[in-house]
């Protein structure tokens, strides 16, 4: 994905997911659900990214996992960016989620937005800046 070889990633991520859900995996199940919905976030696949992203956010929350809700949240606050509140909670609706866990959703990417970085024309800034390898200088 980094590299820029979407359609790429998005075979072998959607591979992945076929073989944690296969396996029961849960965490697998969230973190490949995330890759695959940034993938389409990055692709303009907005309204596709939304189920999965909103899935692998769930499933995260349910488990406990501390850090892995960022992304998906990452990934569905761009989301509302592009479609709007009204077509995010139309797509939440439809991919089955009860109405507490959508509002909780929606409330986390509120809370996502206030702490993203603001872009300036059309600059892509990354959440976090980026690390030098160790031993090297930046």
């Amino acid at each position: 994905r980094c590299r820029g070889e979407l359609d790429a990633a998005l075979k072998f991520y959607e591979d992945a997911l076929a073989l944690e859900r296969e396996i029961a995996y849960q965490d697998g199940v969230a973190t490949e659900l995330a890759n695959i919905g940034l993938i389409l976030v990055e692709k303009g696949l907005h309204v596709q990214a939304v189920p999965r992203l909103a899935e692998s956010l769930a499933i995260l929350l349910a488990t406990g996992v501390a850090r892995g809700p960022r992304q998906a949240l990452y990934g569905l606050s761009r989301c509302d960016d592009q479609l709007g509140r009204d077509r995010m909670l139309e797509l939440l609706k439809q991919s089955g989620l009860a109405d507490s866990t959508i509002a909780d959703l929606l409330d986390r990417v509120d809370q996502t937005r206030l702490r993203r970085p603001r872009q300036k024309r059309g600059r892509r800034i990354p959440i976090a800046p980026r690390r030098s390898a160790p031993g090297t200088r930046s």
